[in-house]
């Protein structure tokens, strides 16, 4: 298939030290290649033959897939920002995928099936402390001490006794619940966690949203 055509019948054509392009050929719209720009951070952690998923701007609810064919160890320094060529290779069976679309890439770097998980927000919240008027903390003869936020015992005591313990609250009886859990692999967005006190289907907390009365 003709991509495009760089000349026009009757114009001359001149070969010198480089040869000129005529036309633009795709072989195979089949079989098609990535070229994907890889920052030096993570140059590391990618290597040949890891799967990929992308999506694109024309498709942005189907998901494709690949995988990881070279990494370009010659770098490319631009401004200052220094990347390396990683090469992903797919099948385009369907046709859908075209010369020149803009592919958003995430390289699978390890995958751990039928284990629970959650969102990373579970991990930040604490139950917020509970509203006791100026007059009702006079009463009660310990103003200091209502006045000092209470501390989550149960994270500081899993944390430091535990490698990778961290407390989570459920929604149990329309109230925080605590429960400790241990914690695994992380992708940024959701956490693998085990523990006897945690099941799938439980409604973890990961914030309170305020509700303004009228």
């Amino acid at each position: 298939m003709i991509i495009s055509k760089e000349v026009n019948e009757g114009q001359t054509v001149a070969a010198s030290f480089q040869t000129p392009n005529m036309f633009k050929i795709a072989g195979d719209l089949t079989k098609m290649k990535i070229d994907v720009n890889l920052a030096e951070a993570d140059i590391s952690k990618v290597k040949a033959g890891m799967p990929v998923t992308f999506t694109v701007d024309t498709y942005p609810d189907k998901e494709f897939t690949g995988s990881v064919e070279t990494v370009n160890l010659n770098p490319s320094n631009q401004s200052g920002v220094v990347t390396y060529t990683m090469a992903v290779t797919l099948e385009n069976k369907e046709k859908l995928l075209l010369p020149g679309m803009t592919a958003y890439v995430n390289v699978v770097l390890s995958e751990i099936k039928d284990v629970l998980r959650i969102p990373a927000a579970a991990l930040r919240f604490s139950p917020p402390q509970e509203q006791v008027s100026g007059f009702k903390r006079l009463l009660s003869g310990n103003t200091r001490g209502r006045m000092m936020p209470r501390m989550n015992t149960d994270r500081l005591e899993a944390t430091t006794g535990t490698e990778n313990i961290e407390t989570i609250y459920l929604l149990k009886d329309e109230k925080p619940s605590p429960v400790s859990v241990k914690i695994g692999a992380t992708d940024d967005n959701y956490v693998e966690i085990s523990g006897e006190g945690v099941a799938e289907g439980d409604t973890v907390i990961t914030g309170v949203k305020a509700v303004r009365k009228q």
